[in-house]
């Protein structure tokens, strides 16, 4: 069976490889998004790829399940603690954790941390 997450992995592979060239060349934010928004009307237009040829390079691009992927996986989600718990945390450090501070501003607008 085809994971879905491995389609989207290789498709965005195959894209990436169509568009960094010209997404490289760029050196400044705005070239970044002049060239982002011409090559979307031309990946939408499908001057870049047509549908038909990124299946066939999705298929192409190797076996499935691709051998690496598995290993992507557990090397970046080793410690991911989920969001939740991250704000619970956020939202109740203990008490012993709690930093109090108070910024006193001068006539000068220069913080002063108490």
């Amino acid at each position: 069976m085809i994971e879905g997450s491995e389609v989207l992995f290789r498709t965005g592979l195959i894209i990436w490889s169509k568009l960094a060239i010209p997404v490289l060349k760029v050196s400044t934010a705005d070239q970044f998004y002049s060239v982002m928004a011409q090559l979307s009307v031309q990946l939408l237009d499908e001057k870049i790829i047509d549908a038909d040829n990124l299946i066939k390079e999705i298929y192409n691009f190797g076996v499935f399940p691709t051998p690496i992927l598995s290993e992507l996986r557990q090397k970046f989600s080793f410690n991911i603690t989920p969001f939740q718990q991250l704000s619970a945390a956020a939202t109740n450090p203990p008490e012993n954790e709690k930093i109090k501070r108070t910024v006193q501003r001068t006539n000068s607008d220069d913080p002063k941390i108490k």
